[in-house]
């Protein structure tokens, strides 16, 4: 009953005391479909990768307080409620390897009325584990809190629960984008910002960059008055203050357009505030584009140290990623349309070519979307090679990706990206920014945690490298 939800994806970490790791923990439900003392829970089995784990290294805790499996047999007053999790720790002495395990869980419930052995759920689930003692000297790793947003949309995460998984895998940065996650944005009350607060203390967690938007057309109905544009930008900056970010990340309209007088206007309060505002290398920018010369002029003629890049590294795809053209196939798309565009995207042909192509080759509005699509990502010119001229004005990175299978992300030349920035003397945060869940949801179940896992530990392996 309810088994495959028995082991939750998030949580899942290794356990560290006195500074050296001695296992590992997860967090599970109740298999069963009622709570009940933890005199009832008869029993509780792990496996990792085949190997059951020994009665005597299981612990359990709920509410704060931890349990071996002889103390729960005692224990007739506190109670595993239904749908409440629970943590379940192997404190075997030895850490898990980092990488990819195979955890079983097998809970025994064993009530008055139920025959022997009692009611007994089995759970299974592949999860990455990641070292935290790893973590690159030089470069900090973090998380955008924007790669759970399918969670947190549906209700299986909570604001708490999101930074919580953030430090469980070991990240030291956190990133928000405040109108996802904030009631009340942008004057949020001061019992959130007071949690927000907590949360970071409790985790031990550093705020690197608060994602905004300028919405300068409003969808059209009107355009913002400079002042106007201007006045909001610099409330975004006192959010951020307000918050303990000291850099924030304004998107002002189109990616691929820079809002120079904008953002000169707001540099007088960003220096009095003391953040950094930091526009986006976003695809389909080029590296060397009107984007990024408009602001390095206006850096270079300011003399400012306010002003600088977030740099996004889907602007170095060189494919379109797997799962968006498996997405497209499941939605009745053919392979003769999909050659095509998938060709025309390493050719880098202008987008508007590639959608009246697809138009005369009888492309359903799927093919059409997807058509449209295909200048969403990169463009392939961008090189590596170029970015070393721009690192000296990145104050982050948006560390996209969209699914990392077998250790790798197709897309994108993690290696090579992240040699360069690594070279460059960069010591900012790489956040991990999930985008793959848009592209699955619609035929699979989206596990944004076990993705993140993966994607910092192909991180942690290629900085040591």
């Amino acid at each position: 009953m309810n088994e495959n939800h028995l082991i939750e994806t998030r949580g899942f970490r290794p356990v560290t005391r006195d500074g050296r790791v001695v296992g590992f923990a997860f967090e599970a439900r109740i298999g069963y479909y009622r709570g009940v003392p933890l005199t009832i829970v008869s029993n509780l089995a792990v496996s990792v990768d085949g190997e059951p784990c020994r009665r005597e290294d299981i612990r359990f805790t709920v509410d704060g307080r931890e349990y071996t499996l002889d103390e729960m047999a005692g224990e007739e007053q506190v109670r595993w409620e239904y749908g409440a999790r629970a943590t379940i720790s192997v404190l075997s002495g030895t850490a898990l390897p980092p990488g990819p395990h195979d955890i079983r869980l097998s809970e025994t419930v064993f009530p008055s009325y139920m025959p022997a052995p009692g009611f007994v759920s089995h759970g299974e689930r592949t999860m990455t584990i990641v070292d935290p003692v790893q973590e690159p000297t030089t470069q900090r790793l973090g998380v955008s809190l924007y790669s759970y947003q399918y969670e947190y949309f549906l209700g299986r995460m909570t604001l708490a629960d999101a930074v919580a998984e953030v430090a469980a895998i070991g990240a030291t940065g956190v990133q928000l984008l405040p109108e996802q996650m904030m009631p009340g944005y942008p004057q949020p009350s001061t019992a959130w910002v007071d949690e927000w607060h907590r949360l970071i203390e409790l985790h031990g967690l550093t705020p690197t960059v608060m994602d905004t938007f300028v919405d300068v057309a409003q969808a059209g109905h009107r355009a913002l008055p400079h002042e106007e544009a201007v006045g909001r930008l610099v409330t975004q900056m006192e959010l951020a203050k307000r918050l303990g970010f000291r850099a924030i990340r304004p998107t002002t309209g189109p990616v691929e357009d820079a809002a120079p007088e904008l953002v000169r206007a707001a540099l007088p309060d960003a220096e009095r505030l003391d953040i950094r505002i930091l526009p986006e290398i976003h695809a389909p920018v080029r590296l060397g584009g009107p984007l990024t010369t408009s602001y390095v002029d206006l850096i270079e003629k300011t003399g400012t140290k306010h002003l600088g890049f977030t740099l996004d590294l889907g602007v170095f795809c060189q494919r379109m990623p797997q799962a968006l053209l498996a997405q497209a196939r499941r939605r009745g798309v053919g392979e003769e349309i999909l050659d095509y565009i998938t060709g025309a995207f390493a050719e880098t042909r202008p987008t508007g070519e590639v959608v009246a192509r697809v138009r005369e080759m009888g492309g359903t509005e799927v093919a059409l979307t997807l058509a449209g699509h295909s200048g969403a990502f990169g463009p392939r010119t961008n090189s590596v090679a170029d970015l070393t001229a721009l690192m000296p004005y990145v104050g982050n990175v948006h560390a996209k990706f969209y699914e990392i299978e077998d250790g790798a992300e197709a897309a994108i030349p993690y290696a090579d990206v992240l040699s360069t920035i690594a070279a460059s003397g960069y010591t900012g945060s790489l956040d991990s920014e999930y985008e793959g869940q848009r592209l699955i949801q619609d035929a699979f179940e989206v596990d944004s945690c076990e993705q993140v896992r993966r994607h910092h530990a192909l991180m942690r392996g290629l900085l040591r490298a």
